[in-house]
């Protein structure tokens, strides 16, 4: 055996879409992830043959060798795109989620009130539950969903209901931005929209460098606790069907990703109300069950998203309010938006939520309450068209 004197910080994150299941490693077209926290689980099932043999003490014969398998978990922070597709939209696109996304258009706003935006029917290709962001010299840049679309409404262009209200109203000949939409899927869940092949790197130098190799991956991610003046983080969990290991010194993929945005001037509004919280978090409760199957290398034939199970939590100084819709089950909606500039922001928005379970905390020296709150089912527009479960908005270009 070739011993080697390998550290053990594992760097170089990359990945890149796999042609199919069985279609393997690529080979080539990796994009750099700005990541850390990197781990890998590998798994590889071994056989203990379970037949005894006449003589005491011989144990058994040699394991068998069967399937392979391995988690990979890593993080990486919760930013946009930059004119370009973010990291989130590159992994999440293919995590069981819808996306939608729309491109820029200049001067496309005809007008708008506090909770509508009327824009041009001929460049319109946003859906209810989409997400708009709009920009102008004398507008501030805002992200809003909408909640509801009438198209030819006045003649020639389409009226969107926006949530929440605008805190600066539109105005004629505002600017669209690039934004993709993600939202839980509106058909059966099945399978990743293409399954992913992961290379990272353990070591350093020429010879004590060491390359790993997952293919068959198939992620969920949740929006870990995202606190005021902090950095928000993003945690990633793939399941693994295959790896492989080589001695190898090729130099790590390069990265062009912008600087992470801190939560500074990042608004959270319950219905259109602007609240105080410190922080919060999100869960899509994606869930991911193998399909077992004889014929698989590794006794798979993929994997399935199966059940969604969100959950978001936030903590805010003490209000008696809370408690009587606690009491009173009584649903109200979360939206937080978090824009640096034109091109680097995003948002997340929950059109029906309740609360589960309030709970005291203190936060600065004051009494406030940390909240578990249960998404639930916020039916159809007036035009039966369905209001998706949940929604995050990230800037970019990802069509």
């Amino acid at each position: 055996m070739a011993v080697r004197y390998i550290p053990t910080n594992i760097r170089g994150l990359k990945f890149v879409e796999q042609a199919s299941w069985a279609g393997g490693d690529p080979g080539a077209g990796y994009t750099a992830l700005k990541a850390f926290d990197i781990e890998f689980d590998p798994e590889q099932n071994t056989i203990e043959p379970e037949y005894q043999k006449p003589e005491a003490n011989r144990g058994p014969d040699d394991l068998i060798a069967a399937g392979k398998g391995g988690t990979l978990t890593f993080k990486t922070y919760l930013r946009g795109g930059a004119g370009s597709e973010s990291e989130f939209s590159l992994l999440a696109k293919n995590c069981g989620l819808d996306r939608n996304a729309n491109d820029a258009v200049a001067d496309d706003v005809a007008s708008a009130t506090a909770s509508t935006l009327v824009v041009d029917s001929a460049t319109m290709t946003e859906i209810t539950g989409d997400a708009v962001m709009v920009n102008d010299t004398d507008t501030d840049t805002q992200i809003r969903f909408i909640s509801r679309k009438q198209e030819g409404t006045p003649v020639g262009d389409t009226t969107f209901a926006i949530e929440p209200n605008w805190s600066d109203t539109p105005a004629a000949s505002d600017d669209l931005l690039d934004i993709d939409t993600f939202t839980p899927r509106g058909s059966a869940l099945g399978e990743p929209t293409k399954y992913m092949t992961f290379q990272f790197y353990e070591g350093d130098g020429t010879t004590n460098r060491h390359l790993w190799t997952l293919t068959g991956c198939a992620g969920t991610f949740k929006i870990s606790t995202v606190e005021a003046n902090k950095v928000p983080i993003l945690e990633w969990t793939y399941m693994v069907d295959a790896w492989s290991t080589a001695e190898s010194n090729t130099a790590d993929t390069a990265d062009s990703y912008e600087p992470a945005h801190p939560m500074l001037s990042s608004p959270v509004y319950i219905d259109d109300t602007e609240t105080k919280i410190k922080s919060f978090s999100f869960d899509p409760g994606l869930q991911i069950a193998p399909m077992a199957y004889q014929g698989g290398t590794h006794g798979r034939a993929g994997r399935l998203y199966h059940a969604s199970q969100p959950v978001l939590t936030f903590s805010t100084l003490w209000d008696v309010d809370y408690l009587s819709d606690w009491t009173t089950p009584t649903a109200f909606q979360f939206f937080t938006e978090s824009i640096k500039d034109t091109d680097e922001g995003w948002a997340f928005y929950a059109p029906s939520v309740m609360i589960k379970k309030p709970a005291p905390t203190e936060i600065d020296s004051h009494k406030g309450m940390e909240m578990e709150l249960v998404l639930t089912d916020p039916g159809q527009d007036a035009d039966d068209a369905n209001i998706p479960l949940w929604a995050i908005a990230i800037t970019g270009s990802g069509s």
